[in-house]
């Protein structure tokens, strides 16, 4: 039906592994504890937009602890508040950067450090998905690029000539 699941199937990963089984509706399935609205609420899995999530519910929201894992090959795990990455979490893009740090409203926010896929390293605040602040870049033996203020992703050269 418009190249939506629909019905009873089992979703498997390129090996065959059983992720999900259950009745699907409109391409998305929930398997878990509900509330008297019947909305998720507890612990639960759920598959759409080729997602799967797994963790704590509350009426409806992903709110709690919980793994966000993307078919494409990104995985997400820790805090969630009303359906969004927030507090304290750790990601693995797929592309091979990774996040471990603070989240706010989905976004790198607060102190967090970024591994990049050459092994260098940026350890320090965030603001909006982008360096800012107090931020040390290490390369990939550890040796400091630099150290210092950031402003939107970029150092700040603090020793302005007049």
């Amino acid at each position: 039906m418009n190249g939506q699941r629909d019905g009873e199937g089992i979703l498997t990963d390129k090996e065959g592994r059983e992720i999900i089984k259950g009745i699907w509706e409109n391409d998305e399935i929930y398997k878990g504890e509900v509330n008297s609205e019947g909305q998720p609420h507890g612990k639960g899995v759920e598959v759409r937009n080729e997602e799967r999530y797994e963790g704590d519910w509350v009426n409806g929201l992903r709110e709690g602890k919980g793994t966000l894992t993307s078919f494409n090959g990104g995985k997400y795990v820790g805090d969630f508040a009303n359906n969004l990455r927030e507090g304290q979490g750790e990601i693995t893009y797929n592309n091979g950067y990774a996040y471990d740090g603070q989240w706010k409203e989905d976004k790198h926010e607060g102190k967090g450090t970024m591994t990049y896929p050459n092994g260098e390293k940026y350890e320090g605040d965030w603001v909006n998905n982008n360096r800012h602040g107090e931020g040390t870049q290490t390369d990939q033996e550890g040796n400091i690029n630099y150290e210092g203020k950031w402003k939107d992703n970029n150092s700040e050269n603090i020793e302005k000539q007049e």
